[in-house]
């Protein structure tokens, strides 16, 4: 392993970290902080590794000791990136507070724009003195060609000189431990106890332990999986913790709600945030329904606290662009009913659909809920006639439908999406079937006025014949 190159300051021989720090930032080279050591980037792409505690030419304001170069650098950083830079988070980060007054000053010179500092030693800087820490933590500014070396009697200037900076071929490099460094840091495999008890015995499976550091040293750069991931990976996990998985690896992840793109559907894409996150429900007017497609959004987002925590929901209308990922995302599917809305949806059914997101279907103010819709496996729910008096019937009808999405994101979820089928349109031919075979004689005797209704409408035939008595008196 060579010897480093010597590095030297403007004038002397020992370079000054807050030289080189200067030297980097008005050159606009890289400075990073890591494992307690600076590394700041040379112009030949190598870099120097300083200690972060190392004194350098700027005195502490108000006294005679230097200051280390880790405080200068992190406050010149949190400075320049905008951040609050204060003396209780200084301090709780082990660096030294520069007041205001002095701050300023030391900026501007550390950018190049002033050639001197008050605070900073010009000698030091300049190479030609170092500070030096006594027993009592101040800084002796003494030549070190003056102080002789103690119980030698060897000036310092015949000694052979320590480089106090590290010098690397690639900025990028890992770092390099050396088997000196390893020799220090390993432990003996006999504690003190075991000497005590045992003097000049070996360690009890001695033999085992090194087979299994053997082992582990051919494996180091493999990639292993062991028992208790392999199990992981075939625990039934909620939808939930699936979905936090999947925001660790992206933050744009977010779950997904589709709801109908229909301007006539009771809840779309121009009224749904209103509804999910305020809890207020208007139906469209004709004039926003007239300009449904020019004025509507593509997306948009709700926020709701489920289990203790703040979701951020995507709410969309349209899947033609969706990707695979996505579809992995969605949540919840509100449903108008038409039989166009789930066309070429990657399920094989409905069944399929209604198993792998959570269906919900808002009836209409006074219209009843179709007869096929009752086959289907989602949660139905009333609307409120959507007037200003009635939001707090909404907010109700809001909460019904978030406490049925946080329910469902508390369950395993099973996905049977598929890659060869797709949806067509729905058969809505059993409601007209089954409508079919309420004839006129099963209709009960009421007042003239809904017998004539009953007789116009096949669909209150059927819900006034075929309901149970409750649903006859809500209805009515």
């Amino acid at each position: 392993m060579s010897a480093p190159a010597a590095v030297h300051g403007p004038e002397g021989p020992w370079p000054d970290p807050l030289y080189l720090l200067r030297e980097t930032i008005v050159s606009k080279r890289k400075v990073a902080l890591m494992n307690e050591n600076l590394l700041i980037a040379r112009p030949d792409g190598k870099r120097w590794t300083i200690p972060k505690s190392s004194l350098c030419a700027y005195r502490v304001p108000g006294e005679k000791r230097f200051i280390d170069i880790g405080s200068v650098y992190y406050m010149y950083k949190v400075v320049s990136s905008g951040e609050i830079y204060s003396k209780v988070r200084t301090q709780k980060r082990g660096y030294t507070y520069i007041d205001v007054l002095r701050r300023t000053e030391l900026l501007d010179f550390l950018e190049g724009e002033l050639e001197t500092c008050a605070q900073v030693s010009d000698e030091v800087f300049k190479g030609k003195k170092r500070p030096l820490e006594t027993r009592d933590g101040e800084a002796d500014e003494s030549i070190l060609n003056e102080r002789k070396v103690k119980g030698k009697g060897m000036s310092a200037s015949k000694r052979p000189r320590v480089e106090a900076f590290e010098e690397v071929e690639d900025l990028d490099a890992k770092e390099k431990i050396h088997s000196s460094d390893f020799n220090s840091r390993t432990k003996p495999m006999m504690s003190l106890d075991v000497l005590v008890r045992n003097p000049g015995k070996e360690v009890p499976n001695v033999d085992f332990l090194l087979k299994l550091a053997a082992e582990e040293k051919k494996n180091w750069n493999s990639k292993t999986v062991t028992k208790a991931v392999q199990q992981d990976a075939f625990k039934k996990l909620p939808l939930y913790q699936e979905l936090e998985s999947k925001l660790e690896e992206d933050k744009s992840a977010l779950p997904i709600i589709l709801v109908p793109c229909n301007k006539s559907a009771p809840l779309n894409i121009m009224n749904i945030q209103d509804f999910l996150q305020d809890g207020t429900f208007r139906q469209l007017t004709p004039e926003r329904k007239a300009m449904f497609e020019a004025t509507r959004n593509t997306s948009v987002e709700v926020v709701r606290t489920i289990n203790g925590k703040m979701w951020t929901f995507e709410v969309h209308d349209s899947t033609r662009h969706f990707t695979k990922s996505m579809w992995y995302r969605v949540v919840g599917v509100i449903s108008d009913g038409t039989d166009w809305q789930f066309a070429d949806w990657p399920f094989s059914s409905l069944v399929d659909l209604f198993t792998t997101c959570k269906g919900v279907y808002f009836a209409k103010p006074g219209i009843p809920v179709p007869y096929y819709m009752r086959e289907w496996a989602v949660s139905t729910m009333d609307l409120p006639a959507g007037e200003a008096d009635e939001d707090h019937r909404a907010s109700v009808v809001r909460d019904q439908f978030w406490a049925e999405i946080a329910k469902w994101m508390m369950m395993y979820r099973y996905k049977r999406f598929s890659n060869s089928k797709k949806l067509t349109k729905v058969d809505t031919r059993a409601m007209a079937k089954h409508e079919s075979m309420v004839s006129a004689e099963d209709t009960p005797t009421l007042d003239p006025g809904w017998g004539a209704a009953l007789h116009k409408s096949p669909m209150m035939r059927w819900l006034f014949v075929k309901q149970p008595p409750l649903q006859r008196q809500r209805a009515a």
